[in-house]
């Protein structure tokens, strides 16, 4: 009865989810004891009273089954003692000389449970934020940079959810949602045809591009009477030859994994064309692009490189030390393609 009260699935059979064990590890006192009160009144609300609320079979019903007793000459004061916050069930059994169920029969025969953190009003300490999560990455990314908060989580290698509890911790005023139609307006029709049907994208990889459901996109490609993939169609391989592998020329290591993805081109073409604008929006402007599109190849091209290319934080858009390298090696290697 009480796994059922804490979660279990009655219908998933008759062994409870593994998970109600560590919920019932880490269950104050206090409810265990609210529980057991709730269930003796239940017995007496049904004229059961002379039943017990804890029980155990009788061992002849056991066919000779050996129960794994727990030891009964271990004081309260020592397990207490190794009940904390961090420790595990484990780890606590390990140390008691105890198998997982002895310590689990120890802590119910005896009403104990290992110790929580306290609420503090709601609140709990939590870790300082690192990577793109630290305070002022992040509002570097999200207020001047504007990416979205879906672009925010997969350079973190997180959920959205994550971002957005960064963001409210950071106290930083998250942006009001895409008004119906924006997505519209801000889409050129040709470059989603493009993507889309000659490119063989697909709506997910076009819609986490643009920082919008998949849904949106869908109803653009109805809209503009672009034709779906067939049944079964797959999205083109991530890797593909460098197209520079025949002019004979010694790539760099960031080069060469830039230009074996696919798309590593048109984003070293994106990243050519920011220095010349005062803007990224300018720039995605004369690409013919979404600016969030160009955001997203600008983003893409770094996480390939392993290193900043740019300065985002510097109005206009200025290039680094290394990521001008990179940029002089790029315009070298495309005058040679083009000659």
């Amino acid at each position: 009865m009480r796994r059922l009260l804490l979660g279990a699935d009655p219908e998933s059979g008759n062994h409870a989810p593994a998970w109600t064990h560590r919920f019932a590890y880490r269950t104050r006192s206090g409810i265990l004891a609210f529980l057991h009160q709730q269930a003796r009144r239940n017995l007496d609300a049904h004229h059961l009273g002379d039943e017990p609320v804890a029980w155990e079979p009788p061992a002849h019903w056991l066919d000779a089954l050996d129960l794994p007793q727990p030891s009964l000459d271990l004081p309260d004061e020592r397990v207490r003692a190794l009940l904390t916050a961090e420790s595990t069930e484990r780890d606590v059994a390990r140390q008691l000389g105890l198998t997982v169920l002895q310590l689990r029969l120890l802590m119910e025969s005896r009403g104990l449970s290992a110790a929580t953190r306290p609420h503090n009003n709601g609140t709990y300490p939590r870790p300082p934020r690192q990577g793109v999560l630290v305070p002022e990455r992040l509002r570097d990314l999200y207020e001047r940079q504007g990416l979205q908060q879906l672009q925010i989580a997969e350079l973190a290698s997180c959920s959205s959810a994550v971002v957005k509890t960064a963001l409210k911790q950071a106290g930083i005023a998250r942006r009001p949602r895409r008004a119906a139609g924006n997505l519209k307006r801000s889409v050129d029709p040709a470059w989603l045809r493009t993507e889309y049907h000659l490119e063989g994208r697909t709506v997910a990889d076009i819609a986490r591009e643009l920082s919008a459901p998949d849904t949106n996109v869908s109803q653009l490609l109805d809209a503009w009477s672009i034709p779906r993939h067939p049944p079964g169609h797959s999205a083109p391989l991530a890797w593909q030859p460098s197209p520079f592998a025949h002019l004979g020329i010694p790539l760099s290591a960031p080069m060469e994994h830039i230009s074996t993805r696919r798309g590593g081109t048109e984003w070293l073409h994106a990243a050519l064309l920011v220095p010349a604008h005062q803007s990224r929006r300018s720039a995605a402007l004369t690409l013919g692009i979404p600016r969030t599109s160009l955001n997203h190849r600008l983003r893409m091209l770094e996480t390939a490189a392993g290193f900043e290319i740019f300065n985002h934080r510097r109005r206009p858009v200025v290039a680094t030390p290394r990521g001008r390298a990179l940029l002089d090696e790029a315009q070298r290697l495309f005058h040679l393609l083009n000659q």
